[in-house]
């Protein structure tokens, strides 16, 4: 039964799914046979080899930033992760392999970049999903 915006989870058992409009990623979704899916819309891992000399643009337009994982323990510099050159996060030097960061699905309406100083080393991957 929908109600409002939302589908009643609780209550009264319907033996018909609600109608519920396959949408965004956002959206609440239903697969042909009623049941609610539990699977989002895929996103795109990028890693970033932080020995690189320059900037490294992970997407060039706007996207949503859904984390971060450390392949690699990061050397003893920052790495700092840009929006269209605004700085929006700054993981620590030395960061420990196996970190993870959750980015709430931040968006980004320029791009994603990361930046690391040149003598930097590490790996660090990018979970990102365009707009």
């Amino acid at each position: 039964m929908k109600t409002g915006n939302y589908v009643q989870l609780i209550g009264k058992h319907n033996t018909t799914p609600p109608a519920v409009s396959d949408g965004a990623f956002s959206e609440l979704q239903l697969d042909p046979a009623g049941s609610i899916r539990t699977a989002n819309a895929a996103c795109t891992l990028t890693v970033v080899d932080l020995e690189t000399d320059a900037d490294v643009v992970v997407t060039s337009s706007p996207a949503v930033l859904l984390g971060l994982y450390v392949n690699t323990v990061f050397s003893a510099h920052a790495v700092l992760v840009k929006d269209s050159g605004g700085t929006k996060l700054t993981m620590a030097a030395s960061t420990a392999a196996g970190t993870q960061v959750d980015c709430h699905s931040a968006s980004c309406a320029g791009n994603i970049t990361i930046e690391s100083d040149n003598a930097a080393t590490g790996d660090l991957v990018v979970f990102w999903r365009a707009i």
